[in-house]
């Protein structure tokens, strides 16, 4: 069985490139992927669905990452989220821990990191 066989993962970015790259790699290790390309067509998968993660962008056009993992967190307290940015983000690794982040990881991603905390869940 592969290292992600049976999870669900939800890819949140506005940059299509970026869900279709993740996807990819997470699909390789055997993860069901969701993506999404906005706040509210990832509340709608995430309403829909059984998501084990949550990997999202922090900047985007029709609401951020905060604001995502705020409404996430309403309905889903227990569901993990790693939030993605670039270099300009508005908030601190500290800020999104207490948000309920699991972590703030820069672009590009390290996908090993990032495997780690999949494999955890």
């Amino acid at each position: 069985m592969s290292e992600l066989g049976g999870k669900t993962i939800l890819v949140v970015d506005d940059e299509k490139a970026i869900c279709k790259t993740l996807a990819l790699f997470l699909t390789s290790f055997g993860a069901t992927v969701f993506e999404a390309n906005s706040g509210r067509s990832a509340c709608e998968i995430i309403k829909k669905n059984k998501i084990d993660f949550v990997i999202t962008d922090v900047k985007m056009p029709d609401g951020d990452g905060i604001e995502l993992l705020d409404n996430i967190k309403k309905y889903n307290p227990e569901l993990p989220i790693v939030l993605m940015v670039t270099g300009f983000a508005d908030i601190s690794r500290e800020e999104a821990r207490k948000k309920g982040a699991i972590d703030l990881l820069n672009k590009p991603i390290d996908y090993n990191l990032l495997l780690d905390y999949l494999k955890g869940i």
